[in-house]
């Protein structure tokens, strides 16, 4: 990862987020709630350049009662997930981290779009849970084929 990315979340770590309660495991804040985890994972473009790293953020939620049969996204932990922008309007879909960038703007700017996602995570959990259960229903139904005459 290239270094002043690796700056960039280590300061959004523990300016923003590990006050909040969230835990960092390598480009991935997570946090627990009552009946539910939240993921934020970094995600590096494969269109870098010398200039430095472009990278998205993927929002996920994993219901502590839910095993995870239908994994969302590729994300072998994910019941629902969904990139960052679709929460939060103002963010953006690539980020850029350039060698002379402002670690801690950039900071700043990425961890005000995760926590505003995290309450629209809250308020939405609803409507997270029922989209998985219907996915999940759909792919079992999908599987048995139609139901005999």
């Amino acid at each position: 990862m290239d270094k002043t990315l690796s700056s960039v979340l280590h300061t959004l770590h523990e300016s923003l987020l590990k006050p909040e309660g969230f835990h960092k495991q390598g480009a991935t804040f997570s946090r627990r709630q009552e009946s539910y985890g939240e993921l934020f994972c970094i995600r590096a473009s494969q269109h870098n350049g010398p200039w430095g790293r472009s990278f998205y953020v993927n929002c996920v939620v994993v219901f502590a009662d839910l095993a995870v049969e239908l994994p969302c996204s590729g994300l072998p932990e994910a019941h629902w997930a969904a990139p960052l922008d679709a929460l939060v309007p103002s963010a953006l879909r690539q980020w850029d981290c350039s060698h002379d960038e402002d670690v801690a703007a950039l900071a700043e700017r990425l961890g005000g779009c995760i926590l505003s996602a995290s309450g629209r995570i809250a308020a939405d959990l609803g409507r997270c849970r029922r989209d998985y259960l219907a996915r999940l229903t759909a792919c079992q139904r999908q599987r048995l084929g139609p139901a005999p005459r």
